[in-house]
């Protein structure tokens, strides 16, 4: 069994990517190694399938044991993750992790309802094993609250607190993305903060309160952990499915 502190680090780490499905993003004029890949509204939902199996895979395993074919038969097909284990969890967190898998299924069905993708859909493999997921960033909400009320608390069995872990996670998500400032720990310089008002950054966004969008490149270079878009590693140690990313490969766009 998983003991809470490596399921923290996973989710200190976990989805980086969010910030890029929001409006209003602090979008910047990238550079060409920064600029988006072009592609169909389907295969940029497709692409993003690949964030929800790992997130409804991840989420489900380790609150309640099961994955996504559980949840809903006959959805996805693939080989089963690589160390996936129940964490030793508080009800409270537990309840709020099982309740975040089963979104991530649902969303996962209502995409391939909405595009009409045959079922079941091919899934990559996945390595979920304790601490793989250290190069990813924790932005996503109520998972910064959580962390947020621990942030002072040490994670056994390293002698870091969870504060240290969001800043060091987060400088690692900036360097492997190559294209700026995008990520921050839950404490920030007041100048920094929001509107410079506040330390705090449980909602993770600009001087000015505006998210931080990544592409399809970046969210590759962090989730692979390789600093590398067609290099993959990581939680995605085969690489992703789809016409995006085959593309992204085709052309060698690192």
């Amino acid at each position: 069994m998983a003991t809470g502190s490596c399921l923290c680090v996973s989710l200190l780490l976990l989805v980086a990517f969010q910030s890029a499905t929001m409006i209003m993003a602090n979008y910047v004029l990238p550079s060409p190694r920064c600029s988006p890949v072009p592609g169909s509204t389907k295969e940029k939902f497709q692409f993003a399938l690949n964030f929800h199996f790992y997130k409804a895979e991840l989420f489900l395993r380790s609150s309640v044991g099961c994955g996504i074919n559980d949840i809903s038969p006959g959805l996805v097909k693939g080989p089963a993750p690589i160390g996936a284990t129940l964490a030793n969890l508080d009800k409270r967190t537990r309840k709020f992790i099982e309740e975040s898998g089963l979104a991530s299924a649902g969303h996962t069905r209502d995409i391939a309802n909405i595009l009409l993708l045959k079922t079941p859909l091919p899934m990559p493999q996945l390595d979920l094993a304790a601490g793989v997921a250290l190069y990813k960033g924790a932005s996503y909400g109520v998972l910064r609250s959580l962390l947020n009320d621990r942030a002072n608390l040490t994670v056994p069995p390293y002698t870091s607190t969870v504060e240290s872990f969001t800043n060091l996670a987060a400088q690692i998500i900036n360097q492997l993305g190559g294209c700026g400032v995008k990520d921050e720990g839950l404490i920030v310089p007041l100048p920094l903060g929001a509107e410079g008002q506040t330390k705090n950054n449980v909602i993770l966004a600009d001087v000015n309160s505006l998210v931080y969008a990544r592409t399809e490149r970046e969210m590759l270079r962090n989730i692979f952990r390789t600093g590398n878009a067609t290099k993959p590693g990581g939680v995605f140690p085969c690489g992703f499915k789809g016409a995006l990313y085959r593309r992204i490969l085709a052309r060698n766009q690192s």
